[in-house]
């Protein structure tokens, strides 16, 4: 008797188990346990058909790729240090052709040894 009360708790427990993962299943939009070996199924055919070493070739690429794009990354921020810089210079040029105008020396620092500066 108590052989036949187990074993109908762990029929139970099963069902409701079963039960669980088709609820949890059909949350993700999958109609059962016959689906998901059918889905399966399919993708392990659509992966067979694929070689491993065409999976290396693209992962190769997509680093040799992802390299290039560092280099280019590296390239334009140089870029735009280079061009702020230069852009500071130029302003600065500016600024001192305008004291030149003024009749003062161009530069940061301004010396008039007339007026005891």
């Amino acid at each position: 008797m108590q052989d036949d009360e187990a074993f109908r708790r762990e029929a139970d427990q099963v069902v409701r188990l079963y039960g669980e993962l088709v609820r949890r299943l059909s949350n993700s939009g999958i109609r059962g346990i016959e689906e998901l070996v059918a889905l399966h199924q399919q993708v392990r055919a659509a992966v067979d058909t694929i070689a491993g070493q065409e999976i290396d070739a693209a992962l190769l690429q997509i680093a040799t790729l992802i390299d290039r794009l560092r280099l280019m990354t590296r390239a334009l921020t140089t870029l735009g240090e280079m061009k702020q810089a230069l852009s500071g210079a130029v302003i600065d040029e500016v600024d001192g052709a305008t004291d030149e105008v003024a009749g003062e020396p161009a530069g940061p620092y301004r010396f008039d040894s007339t007026r005891g500066h």
